[in-house]
């Protein structure tokens, strides 16, 4: 079962023709990915702290990037989020891999919004890696074997979840009204199709960008009818 969540707050396929990538294929099988899960919360708006359990853990997230760990009766561990210039936590979802936390989240300040993904390992009371996203309205990510793949406003990436840096990634690509805000990622086979969100009334249909999986290379943009 695929969990996520955003307290606020989009890949689908292809197949192979000689050497090169193949075109999106709609029947294409879908891969299997671990989803991602949003803390509790009783207040919907800005809380003070988020808190999750994951694996017998309690997780207290503060806005601060501050995140404490405990059994339920002493804290065991704090680690600390390092989080850019002014910038606080406006919201996260989270996930694991390989029994570490992997944090997604948007951030804000007085001026500006951005977002970022950090890698926990809370036995060792450690931040392991930090990677920026370079933009806000960040969409469900998908998890695969060790990649992330992330959107948010103009932009799509693909995250080593081992180093912390993107084996590939497109930006600046918001343009009249395109792409402001994608769904969740599907994959198969080597097309990676990232699918915007547009609920415009009279929009004949939603713009997708079809990239090759392991190179990064963009393959080509269409609309399609919805």
């Amino acid at each position: 079962m695929l969990l996520y969540g955003l307290l606020l707050g989009g890949l689908v396929i292809a197949g192979c023709a000689g050497n090169m990538p193949g075109r999106p294929d709609s029947a294409a099988p879908m891969s299997e990915a671990v989803g991602f899960s949003q803390p509790d919360s009783d207040t919907p708006i800005r809380p003070a702290e988020f808190n999750f359990t994951l694996s017998g853990k309690k997780f207290k997230v503060h806005r601060d990037g501050i995140c404490e760990v405990s059994d339920g009766n002493r804290i065991t561990q704090v680690v600390s989020i390092p989080l850019p210039g002014n910038f606080r936590i406006d919201s996260f979802s989270y996930g694991i891999y390989e029994q570490d936390v992997i944090l997604y989240y948007q951030l804000y300040d007085e001026h500006d919004l951005s977002a970022g993904v950090a890698r926990l390992d809370y036995n060792a009371g450690k931040t392991l890696w930090t990677a920026r996203i370079p933009g806000f309205n960040i969409g469900e990510p998908l998890m695969h074997g060790s990649s992330l793949y992330v959107t948010a406003f103009g932009f799509i990436g693909k995250l080593d979840l081992n180093s912390g840096l993107y084996d590939w990634q497109h930006d600046e690509m918001y343009e009249d009204g395109a792409f402001n805000a994608f769904k969740k990622p599907r994959l198969a086979g080597d097309v990676v199709v990232f699918e915007e969100i547009r609920d415009i009334p009279g929009e004949a249909g939603v713009m997708h960008i079809h990239v090759h999986d392991a190179s990064g290379r963009m393959l080509d943009i269409r609309q399609i009818a919805q």
